[in-house]
């Protein structure tokens, strides 16, 4: 299978994008390439290739098969993934490793939206999340354990929408006030139409089976206005991964979303009345465009007494959540602690009164 590496121009060394920037660097001599200089001698070398006929982007057709290999074209040494890792880094040599079936034909990227935080940023943002945790397993924040700390690009569906809106209604707003013994009440009526077209943009819903949604909604939202065109080089020292869940199968969740948005856009327009009833309320959305989106994020999978544990990190923003393991033999120790304490306070308490 057809990979590719990004080799620093100096020496030769795999190089990195570097978070935040709109560079690359490399480890060893520590020169910097700009992008653009790495998608023109990319470009460069395809040219001197001849075509493949690559599959078209309007009729996905994705590969279930559940593993695949291909050779490191930094070392040579053969290395299994699973079918959907398009990124990835060689167990052998660390090289970074774009896998180019994966990124190609309907795989190919849209957009993605580059990592802002680096490495070391989200390693320190863990510790100060997980290190203050008292219960935690002693291994949770070792060196071993941040070692898994991982880069991942995941493939989202963004969808853009309009809504035609017909809204006609009436609302109300009253007061009341006393002069003297009599209460007084003034009721205003008003009528109120909403008419026109709304643009809802950058709705989106993760493409990728395998990661838990609930999860990575807690760490959302991504500021959409930093995406970029898709380019090799954003991928080089992170992991990716493609869609498994087709644009069809997402759809009509987010044409209802689109729906919901606009629906509350328009009713929070008449929302200072007091009372609202609405005669009329008709939203017609219609999806108008797509963007098959890559999206950064840190995670860290740890094992514990038979139970996955997954911590997440926005590669953008630093927003972060997860679940902690709870270390049982430590809360235990401390229960029985405090429990003896207090015991003995009981005691010499009791010995005092006698």
């Amino acid at each position: 299978m057809a990979t590719t590496s990004f080799k620093c121009p100096s020496c030769g060394a795999a190089i990195a994008y570097v978070p935040g920037t709109d560079h690359t660097k490399c480890p060893y001599c520590q020169s910097t390439h700009t992008l653009e200089e790495l998608i023109a001698k990319q470009k460069e070398e395809e040219a001197k290739v001849p075509l493949q006929p690559q599959m078209s982007k309007a009729k996905p057709e994705i590969d279930q098969s559940a593993l695949r290999e291909y050779n490191c074209n930094s070392c040579g040494a053969q290395v299994v993934t699973d079918d959907t890792t398009s990124s990835t880094i060689c167990y052998y040599c660390h090289n970074p490793v774009i896998i180019n079936d994966r990124i190609s034909g309907e795989f190919l990227p849209d957009k993605i939206l580059p990592f802002q935080i680096d490495r070391e940023t989200a390693v320190n943002r863990f510790l100060s999340w997980a290190g203050s945790k008292r219960y935690i397993p002693k291994d949770f924040t070792s060196a071993s354990s941040l070692e898994k700390i991982t880069g991942l690009y995941l493939p989202y569906w963004v969808a853009h929408a309009k809504a035609d809106m017909d809204i006609e209604g009436r609302g109300e707003n009253s007061r009341t006030w006393r002069s003297g013994n009599t209460e007084h009440t003034e009721t205003s009526i008003y009528h109120f139409e909403r008419q026109g077209t709304i643009e809802v943009d950058n709705i989106s819903e993760l493409a990728y089976s395998k990661f838990d949604k609930d999860l990575l909604r807690s760490i959302e939202p991504y500021h959409n206005d930093q995406k970029k065109d898709f380019a090799l080089p954003y991928l080089t020292g992170f992991f990716a991964e493609r869609y498994d869940i087709g644009r069809q199968d997402v759809e009509g969740k987010l044409d209802r979303r689109a729906q919901e948005y606009a629906l509350k856009l328009a009713r929070d327009s008449y929302s200072k009345y007091q009372k609202v009833r609405t005669e009329r309320e008709i939203v017609d959305t219609e999806i108008v465009g797509w963007e098959y989106t890559l999206l950064p994020t840190w995670v860290l999978t740890y094992h514990y007494n038979g139970k996955t544990y997954v911590y997440a990190m926005n590669g953008q923003t630093g927003e972060a959540f997860g679940e902690l393991p709870l270390n049982q033999t430590k809360l235990a120790l401390t229960s029985g602690m405090i429990f003896a304490a207090v015991a003995a306070l009981v005691f010499l308490g009791g010995w005092f009164i006698w």
